[in-house]
């Protein structure tokens, strides 16, 4: 199983301490762990309900995949949206760009970056 290791700031403050987090690829119960949370974020945030956007897309494209890439016993695996959300934009992208390196399946991007590489052979 691959790992990486990397450093986030959980209270979104940048200048705040850092917290080192190791993710790892997927087991069939971790996409399992991932798909629980998205079908949470839809029944939990209504779609017409745009107070809760944000919440909702984080919910849906982001922390499941960030919770899930977390060995099972770590206690950021059960963060919530709320303390989810307070992580900084830049700190969330980083830990989401680690975790579809070591899973570039659960990327929905993956199609088209194949495209993308196709069309640069041509």
């Amino acid at each position: 199983m691959k790992t990486k290791t990397i450093s986030i700031h959980l209270d979104g403050n940048e200048d705040g301490p850092e917290t080192e987090i190791t993710l790892h690829s997927a087991r069939i119960e971790d996409g399992l762990y991932r798909g629980e949370l998205v079908g949470e974020a839809v029944n939990n945030f209504k779609e017409d309900d745009e107070s809760n956007h944000a919440k909702r897309s984080v919910g849906i494209m982001m922390r499941p995949s960030c919770l899930a890439a977390l060995a099972k016993d770590d206690p950021l695996r059960k963060m919530n949206i709320d303390d989810f959300m307070v992580i900084s934009d830049y700190d969330a992208n980083n830990w989401l760009e680690a975790v579809y390196e070591l899973n570039p399946h659960w990327n929905p991007s993956r199609f088209n970056l194949g495209n993308k590489e196709a069309e640069k052979k041509r």
